[in-house]
């Protein structure tokens, strides 16, 4: 599994100025009416986006160009071009486990010590899809019954006929799942991979489900859990 990072949109606000970027989360009850992912879904400033490299100097004429715009001019904007108004809309969202689609294996190719290289697996479900198009339009409409301003979504979350895609995340997860059984998993409850005796796994990989936040301070609290078990085992 990976966090689906998918930008939704763009945005303009009515009556305030936005000094920062900020961020809503998916609700319980959103979760389990629409049955879709947990995630957020986060508003980014223009004026806070990080410009680099050649094209620092346009990107920062650009964006103060955009910033100047009256609330009229930034709704044409982002009504008749493809271009960010006050801000941009992203996502950080769970995608669910699917072990037909998403896997690691083993390739026939080798690597330059002779073992044989890994090959990846991952594609997006159609339950994945729903999740991202659901939460946009949730948050869309609640972005506008609040009276902040409008909201401009991207074809593929209104049309089903246009590619979606999804930036990468770097949270690697569910690559070695923990199950109460090795039918559904690769280690137990304890870490321990199944059928070997002094093999354990600590880390992401390990995560039974994605979840829709980051996942540092939970592999720590895992592999803290998994030092604490295998002291208990020496000492015994």
């Amino acid at each position: 599994m990976e966090h689906l990072n998918v930008e939704l949109g763009e945005f303009v606000v009515k009556d305030q100025e936005i000094e920062q970027d900020w961020s809503v989360f998916t609700t319980p009850r959103l979760v389990k009416e629409k049955d879709v992912g947990r995630g957020n879904v986060s508003f980014g400033v223009v004026r806070q986006l990080k410009s680099y490299g050649r094209t620092a100097k346009v990107k920062t004429f650009l964006k103060g160009l955009v910033c100047d715009l009256g609330l009229d001019d930034k709704i044409e904007l982002i009504t008749r071009i493809n271009c960010p108004g006050e801000g941009v809309i992203g996502t950080l969202l769970e995608q669910f486990p699917e072990r037909s689609g998403n896997r690691i294996e083993l390739s026939d190719e080798t690597d330059y010590f002779g073992l044989r290289r890994a090959k990846l697996n991952w594609q997006l479900s159609e339950r994945d899809i729903k999740t991202v198009k659901v939460v946009a339009m949730e948050a869309a409409k609640a972005f506008a019954d609040s009276g902040l301003g409008f909201v401009k979504l991207r074809d593929y979350i209104l049309r089903d006929d246009v590619f979606m895609p999804v930036s990468p995340h770097a949270h690697h997860m569910g690559g070695t799942r923990m199950a109460a059984d090795k039918a559904d998993g690769v280690v137990d409850e304890n870490c321990k991979v199944f059928g070997v005796s002094n093999l354990f796994i600590a880390g992401s990989s390990v995560f039974a489900t994605g979840g829709g936040g980051n996942p540092t301070m939970p592999l720590i609290q895992l592999t803290l859990r998994l030092a604490d078990h295998l002291r208990r085992i020496v000492k015994a």
